[in-house]
């Protein structure tokens, strides 16, 4: 997979999530919850995430994924469009699917916090690989 999320500095320890059993995840894939507590793949701009995926799910193999869902763990990941550090950070499209993150400054007052995958640790334009930190339903600076 193209641009998927890599692991830096993991503080925490991944928890199972449930997966549907004809889908496949690759490792590094921005997650996001179905009902009944079933993680899939984002599919759409400002999706509500609940993780990245932090091993790879072989359709039909078992019904569990393992799920990073921070707080602090450092990832790099993909920008679209122009992000500062600091900013928080939303799913956005890019390369043909939704494993990139923009900065949702501008939208803050919009957004439900479980929108927020964390904040950037670094500055970056479109395309460029930056350092985030995870840290799901949380803004800096307590907005």
């Amino acid at each position: 997979m193209a641009n998927e999320h890599v692991m830096m500095t993991q503080k925490t320890a991944p928890i199972s999530m449930t997966c549907a059993a004809g889908t496949g995840i690759e490792k590094g894939t921005l997650l996001k919850m179905t009902d009944p507590n079933t993680a899939i793949a984002t599919s759409a701009a400002r999706d509500y995430v609940c993780g990245v995926a932090y091993t790879e799910y072989l359709a039909n193999s078992g019904g569990v994924v393992a799920v990073l869902t921070g707080p602090g763990d450092e990832l790099k990941a993909s920008a679209s469009g122009s992000i500062t550090a600091g900013d928080p950070l939303i799913v956005a499209a890019g390369g043909g699917g939704f494993n990139f993150l923009q900065s949702g400054v501008t939208l803050l007052g919009e957004l439900s916090g479980s929108a927020i995958v964390g904040y950037s640790k670094e500055t970056a334009t479109a395309t460029q690989t930056f350092k985030y930190v995870l840290n799901i339903t949380s803004v800096p600076g307590g907005v």
